[in-house]
């Protein structure tokens, strides 16, 4: 039955996988057993469905089944459970903290106000789920005071409480602890379940907070129902209206209506997907040829949403100098006039009367950089050809012995063949050519992707020279290091291990 001991069991089972998944899931065990702890105190004797030997066993079911599912589900405290006190703190202190702007200030994770996540609700949640979740909460606690023994016997009240719990607790419990990991309503979002169910909860039960049959019942029957097809209205005309941002909506508690007021006080696109317009509006603009950026968080967020066909011409940090490459400008605060001199703005989306994200960069600039990029491309292909390849597997490779590099080329090159990471293995012919950390170890692993060309400074601590995806082709050349080597072991990988690989004696190719 639905107050079986399997029952409870499996729900425990449920409640100990979703506190694997967030910490905070850990929550739905004090408010089941706490409902419980409320079909205790009103059951009578030991025995039957009703029974308070039940309400244990259930109770008991709950716990085991929760734990031990949590417990299977989280491997690193296997060997000392305790652990898990430290993950509590893990959770409380996480060291990746972030800087976001919170009503025109700029403030850190690991410091943020009490306020800080209902302030986020209250102004990014529709008005009448707010409203109906206050009224639905406001009956609950009604109810509860004036008469505490209908919270034990009857249902819907006890299940309108647990939910004002599962609502405030994790909002408390992150501004206790400081926790940075839950640093906004995007990382509270399960929430939002309490607030509809208790908004339910409330046309439930508001006519019935009046005499049967009167104006006043009649009243609330209707005006609830006529509140909620307006509230209803006002959400699609609000997704319409946004289109295609409607991951971008604040409602009427903030001011909407002065200009940039809204991006100046607050982040507005939090996952930059607003940038994906400043992306597609440059493969407009730049028909063909690489599109250079000057940063991986301009792009990388939205730029797998695209055609691959498009992504290959995405290159990130391929230039010294910041003209030669586009930045996407978040809105809320002004460019910083030593990246942005001189740089004319592309294209720029605005919301609410603030601008959400812009586009900057120098078009002429971008077409020099571009030719140059195609012509080396042009230059190594010609290189190549006029070699034999050491190795042939998916991708072509090539060593040259005078300029010490080994490169990559395959054509025509597909999806597939760029998705998986490069590695080189460089074992030296003496071992105490490697860094001290790498010793151990035996050989030296240089490693990168081409499914967004990234030869910029980060790249180029793995001595990749030159990185193309353009067009049908796949290219790559990768300088090797200085010391003498006595092999490579080269190929790609993913997450299920190597795709292919090729042992080389470069010895032999000298």
């Amino acid at each position: 039955g639905k107050n079986g001991v399997w029952a409870f069991a499996l729900l425990g089972v449920s409640v100990g996988l979703a506190a694997n998944i967030r910490m905070v899931g850990i929550v739905f065990i004090p408010a089941v057993l706490g409902l419980r702890g409320c079909d205790l105190l009103r059951a009578a004797g030991w025995s039957g469905a009703d029974g308070r030997g039940r309400v244990l066993a259930t109770a008991a079911a709950f716990s085991a089944s929760a734990v031990a599912a949590f417990y299977i589900a989280t491997p690193h405290i296997w060997s000392d459970p305790l652990r898990l006190i430290d993950a509590v703190k893990i959770f409380a202190g996480h060291p990746h903290e972030l800087e976001m702007l919170y009503r025109g200030d700029a403030v850190r994770s690991g410091a943020l106000p009490w306020h800080y996540i209902p302030t986020w609700i209250w102004i990014t949640t529709p008005p009448i789920t707010l409203l109906f979740a206050a009224l639905g909460a406001a009956v609950a606690l009604r109810r509860a005071a004036a008469n505490p023994k209908d919270a034990l016997r009857n249902t819907d009240l006890r299940f309108a409480l647990a939910l004002i719990a599962l609502f405030v607790l994790p909002i408390a419990a992150a501004a206790a602890l400081g926790a940075t990991m839950y640093n906004g309503w995007r990382q509270t979002h399960f929430l939002y379940a309490p607030l509809v169910l208790l908004a339910v909860f409330a046309l439930h039960c508001l006519p019935r907070e009046f005499k049967r049959g009167s104006f006043t019942e009649t009243l609330a029957r209707w005006g609830s129902r006529a509140l909620v097809c307006a509230g209803l209205a006002a959400a699609l005309i609000a997704i319409v209206r946004l289109h295609p941002n409607q991951q971008i909506y604040f409602n009427l508690f903030v001011d909407r209506e002065t200009p940039e007021r809204l991006g100046k006080r607050y982040d507005m696109d939090y996952w930059e997907i607003a940038n994906l317009q400043g992306i597609r509006r440059l493969l407009e603009l730049h028909p063909s040829g690489p599109i250079f950026f000057a940063s991986p968080g301009d792009v990388v967020t939205t730029a797998n949403i695209i055609p691959w066909e498009q992504q290959r011409r995405i290159i990130i940090g391929a230039a010294a100098d910041p003209s030669e490459s586009y930045r996407i400008a978040r809105g809320g605060a002004p460019p910083d006039g030593a990246i942005y001199a001189g740089l004319d703005k592309i294209h720029s989306v605005k919301i609410y009367n603030s601008e959400v994200m812009a586009v900057y960069g120098d078009v002429s600039k971008r077409q020099a950089k571009a030719d140059a990029y195609a012509a080396r491309e042009r230059e190594l292909r010609a290189e190549l050809a006029a070699m034999q390849p050491i190795a042939r597997a998916r991708y072509d490779v090539y060593f040259d012995a005078d300029e010490n590099s080994i490169a990559y080329f395959k054509d025509p090159c597909s999806h597939e063949d760029a998705a998986d990471r490069f590695f080189i293995d460089v074992a030296p012919a003496n071992p105490g050519d490697l860094p001290e950390r790498l010793k151990p170890r035996g050989y030296e692993r240089l490693s990168f992707a081409l499914r967004f060309p990234r030869i910029g400074p980060d790249i180029r601590r793995n001595n990749v020279e030159f990185a193309s995806a353009l067009e049908d082709r796949c290219l790559a050349s990768v300088r090797l290091p200085d010391y003498a080597i006595a092999r490579i072991t080269t190929g790609q990988y993913n997450v299920d291990g190597a795709v292919w690989s090729e042992n080389l004696d470069l010895a032999a190719f000298k």
